[in-house]
């Protein structure tokens, strides 16, 4: 009897409790103009994938995606680093393209390159946020958020 509970308590003892980890990511609008973001790919748009914002709001667009292992998972903005552009309108009037990472276009104007501190899909631009960690956890919010000067950039 003796054994069975010193093999149970080996047993228990032994277990590692795996690290894991959240990601969360928002796009905030503060400015008083409608948003609509649409990606494209092989120069279609991606109907499936356009995001609306409303005036002065935010949205969630991924909500704590788990992933195996304690480290920070990817933002929204480079999980949108496969596609061809970005397109960000305001209200439907004025827009900005966004480009992805490899893209060879190198005159900047009606276009936000991927090296520009606004550029949408680099991961750098958006705001990290550590919002818990533990010995074994760690939950990661990313931000990004449209301002009125973006508006006013956009053509």
């Amino acid at each position: 009897m003796q054994n069975y509970l010193l093999l149970i308590l080996i047993t228990l003892s032994s277990c590692i409790k795996d690290y894991s980890s959240t990601t969360s990511s928002v796009i905030k609008n503060t400015t008083g103009h409608l948003i609509k973001i649409e990606p494209f790919i092989n120069g279609n748009l991606e109907n499936n994938s356009v995001i609306i914002i409303s005036q002065c709001s935010e949205k969630k667009v991924i909500e704590n995606a788990m992933i195996r292992g304690k480290a920070t998972g990817d933002c929204f903005g480079r999980l949108m680093q496969p596609y061809d552009s970005i397109i960000i309108s305001f209200d439907g009037l004025k827009k900005s393209t966004h480009l992805k990472f490899s893209s060879s276009i190198t005159d900047s104007f009606n276009y936000v390159l991927f090296s520009n501190n606004r550029s949408f899909t680099n991961n750098v631009n958006w705001n990290k946020l550590t919002l818990g960690e533990t010995k074994h956890t760690l939950n990661t919010l990313f931000e990004y958020s449209f301002s009125e000067q973006d508006y006013l950039n956009a053509k």
